[in-house]
């Protein structure tokens, strides 16, 4: 978890549509949405850092699904659950929600994985 707790700012993303803003400062943990549509939220407005972070580490594939191709596929020597989710975006093939970090310019036809 420490390293999901890394100074991180991001855009929830529903397709091309920016949802929200994750924010993570020295430990402290803040999410604003940008929609009432709870299909296209992560979580509610309510969130807390728990949850913020839960969430983020459950849109990683799982240590036990990922092995040293895929590891190397990512550019990655051993598994670590935060670098995954800067490489992937937290994408996931049941939605359209994603993760785009700052200083990116991504679109969801960059990060999608099916059409």
């Amino acid at each position: 978890m420490d390293d999901f707790l890394k100074n991180t700012e991001c855009d929830v993303m529903w397709k091309d549509e920016i949802t929200g803003h994750i924010s993570i400062h020295d430990g402290v943990v803040s999410y604003k949405a940008f929609t009432d549509n709870k299909f296209k939220i992560l979580f509610a407005e309510c969130a807390n850092k728990l949850t913020i972070i839960t969430t983020m580490q459950e849109r990683v594939l799982p240590p036990c699904r990922c092995d040293e191709k895929m590891l190397k596929h990512l550019g990655l020597t051993e598994y670590n659950a935060y670098k995954i989710l800067r490489q992937t975006h937290g994408v996931d093939v049941d939605d359209f929600k994603w993760l785009r970090f700052d200083g990116e310019s991504l679109t969801w036809n960059d990060v999608k994985v099916r059409d």
